[in-house]
């Protein structure tokens, strides 16, 4: 957990060091991705549908630039405040949450998948196998209650 919070956190500070505390201000040279991204795949697929897709996305961020502005500012936060989730492990969930939601965005918005980062962080951060055992349990723990009672 501690060295997933630290490769987040060295990217908040990257953004913070580079750009300062206007990098969420700068997200509209995310277009720029965009466009390389949806490029990409039209070159590889030939699929004319790619490059509408960068087009639509250009300009749904170009009309959208506030929106832009919280998400970014939201993403990097994330990212700057991650050591919470390692003070405070009741943040972890939280955080592992709000991470996927960020990934999950960029996949849609940038077709980029940080695999190195995705992968351990659901791993660690949700833990999705102990979501579905605690799932799992409290049926089993309601039918056990049932059946001792009746005895």
């Amino acid at each position: 957990m501690q060295a997933i919070a630290v490769a987040y956190f060295l990217s908040a500070c990257s953004k913070l060091i580079d750009s300062g505390l206007s990098w969420p201000s700068d997200g509209h040279r995310i277009t720029l991705q965009i466009v390389k991204s949806f490029n990409y795949n039209w070159v590889t697929n030939l699929n004319g549908e790619e490059l509408d897709k960068a087009a639509y996305f250009v300009k749904l961020i170009n009309q959208n630039q506030f929106t832009l502005f919280v998400l970014l500012s939201i993403s990097w936060l994330l990212e700057f405040f991650i050591p919470l989730a390692i003070v405070q492990r009741g943040y972890a969930r939280i955080y592992g949450i709000a991470l996927l939601g960020m990934h999950i965005g960029i996949f849609y918005f940038m077709d980029i998948v940080i695999i190195s980062f995705v992968v351990p962080m659901i791993i660690i951060f949700i833990n999705p196998l102990y979501c579905i055992m605690t799932l799992l349990d409290k049926p089993t723990k309601r039918i056990n209650s049932i059946f001792k009672i009746s005895r």
